[in-house]
C-alpha cells in the first residue's frame, strides 16, 4: 500500500506551540524543559512534514463574523482547514466545532481510521 496522508497546521499554531514550549516547566524545580534553540529545532522539524496553512483577508473577517464558534481561535481552525481542502480537523477539542463545515474528529479516532486502512 503506497497511500500517503497529507496533513496541515494552521499558521498561528506554530506560535502557540512556541509560547507553551518555552514557557513549559519542570512542575518540581521550575526550571524551563526546553531552550529557545531547541524549540526552534522542534518546529523547523515538525514543519517539515506538515505543510503550513493560513487563511487568507476574507477568510479572518467571516472567522470575526461567524458567531457559532465560541473561541475565535477555532473558527480560525476552521478556515485555516477549508484553506487546505482537509477532511476533518484534529483536535481534542471537538465539542467546539459543532458549527464547523470540517468534521472534528479525536487524534484517537484519527489513529485508527489510519490503522485500519492500514489493513
Amino acid at each position: 500500500m503506497n497511500e500517503t496522508v497529507e496533513a496541515y497546521i494552521a499558521f498561528h499554531s506554530v506560535s502557540n506551540m512556541w509560547f507553551v514550549l518555552t514557557h513549559l516547566k519542570d512542575h518540581t524545580t521550575g526550571k524551563t524543559l526546553f531552550t529557545k534553540e531547541r524549540v526552534r529545532k522542534l518546529l523547523k522539524a515538525f514543519c517539515k512534514i506538515v505543510d503550513i496553512v493560513g487563511a487568507d483577508n476574507d477568510a479572518v473577517i467571516k472567522a470575526l463574523d461567524n458567531e457559532d464558534f465560541k473561541d475565535f481561535e477555532d473558527c480560525l481552525q476552521e478556515k485555516c482547514a477549508a484553506a487546505a481542502n482537509a477532511d476533518y480537523i484534529v483536535t481534542s477539542n471537538i465539542k467546539d466545532y459543532q458549527h464547523s463545515a470540517i468534521p472534528a474528529i479525536t487524534p484517537k479516532d484519527i489513529l485508527e481510521m489510519l490503522s485500519k486502512e492500514k489493513k
